[in-house]
């Protein structure tokens, strides 16, 4: 009798400079190409640590923008490089928010199965600092993974 099983991929790091990230700056990773898995994953879970910085007492708004081809043209006029993003976030989708009030590091995660009705092909995160302060200028106060999510049948 087959037996169907959840399992997680390893997390796998997600290119962005968060580092010093000025308030109200906004900054996009690179894509994430799931298609390189080989098999499209059922979900997606993103998970995004981040340290503030003293004097920070707002919030960081994580975005999602979704290529709508093969990686060159992505929502909200993301360029799915690890850039500064100037583009247009009424044009994203909101993943969430990280309360970021101390200089304590804050881990939240979210599932892509919870804001898409379908897993895209290649993606890029867009992180919004609304905190009122800078982020942490030490580059490893900040990390943005992704584990991928499928059933094997045994």
């Amino acid at each position: 009798m087959a037996v169907a099983k959840g399992q997680w991929g390893a997390a796998t790091g997600i290119t962005i400079t968060l580092t010093s990230l000025a308030d109200a700056a906004l900054r996009q990773s690179a894509s994430v190409d799931l298609g390189a898995l080989g098999t499209p994953p059922e979900d997606v879970l993103i998970e995004l640590e981040t340290k503030g910085i003293a004097g920070g007492v707002d919030i960081i708004l994580v975005w999602l923008a979704i290529s709508v081809d093969a990686g060159t043209t992505f929502t909200g006029g993301a360029s799915g490089t690890d850039s500064a993003f100037t583009g247009e976030v009424d044009d994203l989708v909101l993943l969430g928010a990280i309360k970021a009030n101390t200089t304590v590091a804050k881990r939240k995660t979210w599932l892509l199965g919870n804001v898409l009705s379908a897993m895209p092909d290649i993606f890029s995160i867009i992180v919004e600092n609304q905190s009122d302060a800078a982020l942490s200028a030490v580059g490893g106060d900040h990390g943005l993974n992704y584990m991928a999510y499928n059933t094997l049948i045994t």
